[in-house]
């Protein structure tokens, strides 16, 4: 009997404290509610990749593959879509790879509908994001050190060595992870030269790429109008240049970036910052790049690598060749074992690959890019006539000049941006079809330019500091 009363009291405490819960409210006696974090573009300037990542609301799995010759390199992975938690087998699956002296933060920068690998994993992707040796997230080897600086040390390599290593490591991990036989390769700049580089001098791992698709596709650079040009007299003296750099590590100032971001933020630095994007990738404007995130694209790039690189770099724009590192006459015969470094040659290269040029490129010339289009097999040719070296990631507009045309590609699915987000004036849009036959000789590729989009746009001005995502 104690027991039946004892539950009667129960449910009557129950009973009264569900019929006065708006009294306990108004007392401030209820449990309180626990809001979701703002993530504002101070906390995004300080965050990593899996950061960028998990903030926005998708998964990030970290990776680490090791390569042949003991380079550690890390691979951030986003194995579904933030509605979805499917893994299937059966989903295509993508590498990302990202430019010079960046890292794979590079796509992960702007909001989630104007992030590439976001809006591939809510397509259905199962999205990787790559890191070369010597970024912030590949400093680790199984026996040389980053802080050990030599001649022969971490720091001896150009992209020679990422396209002979670092890529098929990374490829050949992802595809046993997935057991898959192909995944489709995306390249940003540099990470389009690995590709053409690979895929030229090694025609069987051409059967492991699905699509090759190239952003700001580079191979020859003789006709860029970048600020890199002010590099090429050092080129004389291969030393000279390499003594320019402690170790032969290029640092990253994105610590400094960071702080300077915090503190100085103002209109005036922002223009300041658009200048230097200017002198280095191409015209910059509120079209090619958002201005409101500059101070977050500063404290996030770029990322370390090696003086040798940036050599190798400033080697090909002297010659304007598409060839491996140069080191001398005496040491290419030892090195190559001829008095010159080899070539590479694009028309090896037997994967489809869509092309994504800017106009105002200063570092994919159109002249430079010109001559790739009559080497390789091309089944897409997107033109941007007012987009720039890094509008081809980071653009305030990609979701309507580029996402339709490079998501289909690899879903096989028409894709369109969110309707609730507000749409392109007339003008804006393309209307672009592949080539009907991936058989078609290269010259006759079709390339679609899009018209500039309208001028009666919102001042930059008015667009929020803060971004919530």
């Amino acid at each position: 009997m104690a027991k039946v009363i004892l539950l009667c009291l129960i449910l009557q405490v129950a009973c009264v404290s569900a019929q006065f819960g708006w009294l306990m409210d108004i007392l401030g006696l209820s449990k309180p509610t626990v809001k979701p974090k703002v993530i504002t573009k101070q906390d995004e300037m300080r965050m990593e990749a899996p950061e960028l990542i998990t903030s926005k609301g998708y998964p990030c799995e970290r990776h680490w593959v090791t390569t042949r010759d003991g380079y550690i390199l890390e691979l951030q992975r986003i194995p579904h879509g933030r509605h979805s938690n499917t893994t299937s087998d059966q989903r295509p699956v993508a590498l990302l790879q990202h430019g010079t002296a960046s890292s794979s933060k590079a796509w992960l920068l702007n909001s989630a509908d104007k992030s590439l690998p976001f809006v591939l994993a809510d397509a259905g992707v199962d999205v990787w994001l790559g890191n070369n040796r010597g970024n912030i997230y590949s400093k680790n080897h199984t026996f040389l050190s980053p802080s050990q600086y030599d001649e022969y040390g971490f720091w001896d390599f150009s992209w020679d060595e990422m396209a002979e290593y670092d890529l098929p490591a990374e490829i050949n991990y992802i595809l046993d992870i997935t057991n898959n036989k192909q995944l489709y390769y995306v390249g940003h700049s540099q990470g389009s030269t690995i590709g053409f580089a690979k895929f030229s001098e090694h025609p069987y791992f051409c059967r492991k790429i699905k699509h090759f698709i190239a952003l700001a596709p580079v191979a020859h650079v003789g006709h860029v109008t970048s600020g890199l040009r002010q590099l090429v007299p050092y080129t004389k003296q291969t030393k000279i240049f390499l003594d320019m750099f402690k170790g032969g590590e290029v640092e990253s100032g994105s610590q400094m970036s960071k702080m300077m971001s915090n503190l100085l933020y103002n209109e005036l630095s922002e223009d300041l910052s658009m200048q230097g994007l200017s002198f280095l990738m191409g015209k910059t404007n509120s079209r090619s790049i958002d201005k409101s995130r500059i101070d977050v694209y500063n404290a996030q790039l770029p990322s370390s690598t090696s003086a040798k690189l940036l050599l190798h770099w400033v080697q090909a724009v002297k010659t304007n060749q598409f060839q491996h590192f140069d080191y001398g006459t005496s040491d290419n015969q030892l090195e190559y074992n001829q008095p010159t470094p080899p070539l590479y040659y694009p028309s090896n290269i037997t994967v489809p690959v869509a092309i994504f040029t800017g106009g105002k490129d200063a570092l994919a010339d159109p002249t430079d890019v010109s001559w790739l289009l009559t080497q390789i097999n091309v089944t897409h040719h997107i033109d941007i006539p007012w987009y720039n070296h890094l509008s081809l990631i980071l653009g305030s507009d990609v979701e309507y000049v580029i996402y339709p045309h490079l998501v289909p590609i690899i879903t096989g699915q028409p894709w369109s941006p969110n309707p609730n987000h507000d749409k392109p004036g007339k003008g804006q849009g393309i209307d672009s079809q592949p080539q009907n036959s991936l058989k078609a000789p290269p010259r006759k590729h079709r390339t679609h330019r899009l018209r500039p989009p309208p001028v009666n746009r919102a001042p930059i001005s008015a667009l929020p500091k803060v971004l919530i995502f």
